[in-house]
């Protein structure tokens, strides 16, 4: 399977990262925020991915649903936090429509420079 053009390999990450001009030690006392329940499958695994691409080791502070109630400023958990997201369409076929269809402003479906095999 061919690599997409659009995807950036770890070598860019790790390219940024450089040219930022932050170290890993600049970088210390970085750590990331969410509910508990995101944390085996989203939370733990972005610290996961900046441990092995950036040499990043950021400890996770998940919180209650209790605990997120009663946050006044998420960011004094940890300067990155999660939060959800809910979509602003209520019909899964427009959201849809709008995301894959050729000829809408919010999608590269069509686009000659993005390869077909993606």
């Amino acid at each position: 399977m061919g690599r997409c053009s659009h995807v950036r390999p770890r070598n860019g990450a790790r390219e940024h990262l450089r040219r930022s001009g932050l170290s890993t030690d600049g970088l210390r006392g970085l750590e990331i925020a969410g509910l508990e329940t995101w944390l085996d499958d989203f939370l733990l695994v972005v610290a996961q991915m900046w441990k092995e691409v950036l040499g990043l080791d950021v400890p996770v502070r998940p919180w209650s649903l209790e605990q997120a109630l009663s946050i006044d400023d998420p960011t004094e958990m940890a300067p990155i936090v999660i939060t959800g997201w809910l979509p602003g369409y209520a019909d899964p076929e427009y959201f849809l429509r709008l995301l894959f269809q050729t000829d809408s402003k919010r999608t590269t479906a069509g686009s000659p420079t993005r390869s077909s095999t993606c």
